[in-house]
């Protein structure tokens, strides 16, 4: 965790220009990071989620259904909003690919990071959604994307505003690491990941009235196939896979070997070496072919998968190959090599 102690606006803000969010990796499935919430402060690990904006916690008394769940039936993890805690009377309601979570929010105190270790605190509360029922996952997330129009101001944008850091700009390195690790990845909130990252190559200018940081990708190419077909992406650390038409993922794995099974997944032979690539802003990029398998003993799933929704999602494949760097204020995201 890199911490930079330096100038801040806002007199009752911490003086930091940069702080390093660490991350867990979970099987390269998923990563999430420590912050606490309230006063005394409750730890909680959420996923960091620049795919949406809402700041939620599964709260005490929760309901939740789905493959993923298990806080709120054990007890154990939840927010119990009290002593701090000023309820808003405001109710939520998110949706994602996979799920939801319905709660109410609550203004409270937040910070970013282990109350153990180095914490990155705002300096006035926060809103926190509170989610009373959820499907397929009760573990809370942390949205990092622009806001919708009837959601409050995202975490990272709210620091910015308050004066906690100088610089509106967050960086993500995802480390890839198949059987899971501790040190898994880092947020670099208010810059640029030097650590991890190399020098930016591209920008794509970000269009935020869609809410996500979505640009023009400007094509791909795998094998002997190349579409160099203008398409709407975002990019999402809250995505294990990289989603697609059906039609360019079905096109994508005739090229590259992949067969498709019955419940929509691709196996792929473990040992197979491919091409692909994408192109960002005004360049080509590859991405390796051993960040786009996940092995399952003979064979492997291609980290690749179908989804008509309108947009590709460049998930965490992509960004563990190439750091993204999110511009706030100038609404674009840039690409750098991780050194991974």
């Amino acid at each position: 965790m890199r911490v930079n102690n330096s100038r801040s606006t806002n007199p009752l803000a911490p003086a930091f220009d940069v702080y390093g969010q660490k991350l867990k990796n979970d099987r390269d499935l998923s990563y999430n990071g420590v912050i606490s919430v309230g006063n005394p402060p409750q730890s909680f690990r959420v996923v960091f989620d620049t795919g949406s904006d809402i700041f939620w916690l599964p709260k005490k008394g929760c309901r939740s259904s789905g493959p993923l769940t298990g806080a709120c039936r054990s007890g154990s993890g939840l927010y119990n909003p009290s002593g701090s805690a000023v309820n808003t009377g405001q109710t939520f309601k998110i949706t994602y690919g996979t799920g939801d979570a319905v709660g109410t929010y609550y203004m409270d105190e937040m910070a970013f990071g282990d109350p153990n270790g180095e914490q990155l605190k705002m300096p006035e509360k926060v809103q926190i959604g509170a989610a009373s029922q959820m499907t397929f996952s009760d573990e809370g997330i942390l949205g990092l994307s622009f806001p919708a129009p009837d959601s409050p101001t995202p975490i990272f944008q709210k620091a910015v505003e308050l004066g906690v850091m100088t610089e509106p700009v967050f960086t993500t390195f995802l480390k890839l690491c198949p059987g899971g690790c501790e040190n898994g990845g880092v947020i670099t909130f208010g810059g640029v990941d030097t650590d991890n990252c190399g020098e930016i190559t591209d920008w794509a200018p970000v269009d935020d009235s869609k809410m996500h940081w979505r640009f023009n990708m400007g094509g791909y190419e795998a094998g002997n196939l190349r579409n160099e077909r203008a398409a709407p992406a975002i990019t999402d650390t809250g995505t294990s896979f990289i989603l697609g038409p059906s039609a360019d993922i079905a096109a994508i794995a005739r090229q590259i070997g992949a067969v498709r099974q019955r419940n929509g997944d691709y196996l792929i032979s473990c040992a197979k070496d491919f091409k692909f690539k994408i192109k960002f802003g005004t360049q080509w990029y590859q991405i390796k072919s051993h960040f786009l398998k996940i092995s399952l003993g003979r064979y492997c799933q291609l980290t690749m998968a179908a989804a008509d929704i309108g947009f590709w999602v460049l998930g965490d494949p992509f960004i563990r190959q190439y750091c993204q760097v999110h511009d706030v204020q100038n609404k674009r995201v840039g690409i750098a090599q991780a050194y991974n």
